[in-house]
């Protein structure tokens, strides 16, 4: 199946998450152009991979308990926070060697930011 593309210089970010959310379990997304736009991929609960095309703000991919989100760039705080599963398996992690995880917790759910172009 192929992901699901959605441009966050064409939506916003309450119609980027309405997307996200819409997705059936097992499909991917790949968010563009984000930005340094907070509150992305919040809240969801379906098993889906979404892919984050560039640096993102605060709160990315925090409040559920089902979705895979890596972020391909930096973000600002939060980073899976509040993921809310009771299964093992969760990881925040950033991939920059320079940086620490930014959250950790027992969830199925994992956000995890990788370094941009440009970076180390």
């Amino acid at each position: 199946m192929e992901p699901v593309i959605l441009s966050c210089a064409e939506l916003s970010t309450r119609e980027i998450n309405a997307a996200l959310a819409a997705l059936p379990d097992g499909a991917s997304a790949q968010v563009l152009e984000p930005g340094g736009r907070r509150n992305l991929a919040v809240g969801l609960s379906n098993r889906v991979r979404i892919d984050i095309e560039g640096n993102a703000g605060y709160f990315i991919g925090g409040l559920g308990d089902g979705p895979d989100v890596v972020v391909h760039g930096f973000t600002g705080w939060s980073v899976g926070e509040n993921l809310q599963a009771d299964r093992s398996g969760s990881r925040a992690t950033p991939r920059s060697a320079r940086a620490r995880p930014a959250a950790a917790g027992r969830s199925s759910s994992r956000a995890t930011r990788r370094p941009g172009p440009g970076s180390r």
